[in-house]
């Protein structure tokens, strides 16, 4: 399946449903493992995945990693978050991950995206959107 722009999207949290489903170690770090699968179902037939599985550091809360799975529940994809950065403000602190990486297991390939630069509540040009830029 390569990149698809689920992989990368802000999701909009009331169009998940989330569920707490168990505890592991990514990186060597305590996680949480949270099962995500869409509320909609018109959003979720659209979508090439059935339900992800998000990993949270215990500690502060960081996305360390996420699973996607199939609609059949058939792991399709491994994307691995490093080189995370505080960004916000001390009222509204955040941590992002300035490198995102994605493994296919089933054709085997990696993609790594390396953000170099982010900006917020900026106008972007409706050709942006177009398939020459993904």
């Amino acid at each position: 399946m390569g990149f698809h722009i689920e992989d990368i999207l802000d999701d909009d949290k009331e169009a998940w449903r989330h569920e707490f489903i168990d505890a592991a170690v990514v990186d060597g770090r305590q996680s949480r493992i949270i099962e995500n699968r869409y509320s909609d179902e018109e959003m979720q037939r659209y979508s090439p995945y059935g339900k992800r599985h998000t990993y949270f550091a215990k500690a502060d809360s960081r996305f360390l990693k996420v699973d996607f799975f199939d609609k059949r529940g058939r792991i399709m994809k491994t994307m691995r978050a490093t080189a995370h950065s505080n960004v916000g403000t001390i009222e509204q602190p955040k941590v992002r991950a300035r490198i995102l990486e994605t493994n296919d297991h089933r054709s085997n390939t990696t993609v790594v995206m390396v953000k170099l630069q982010a900006r917020y509540d900026i106008t972007l040009p409706g050709e942006i959107f177009q398939s020459s830029y993904v």
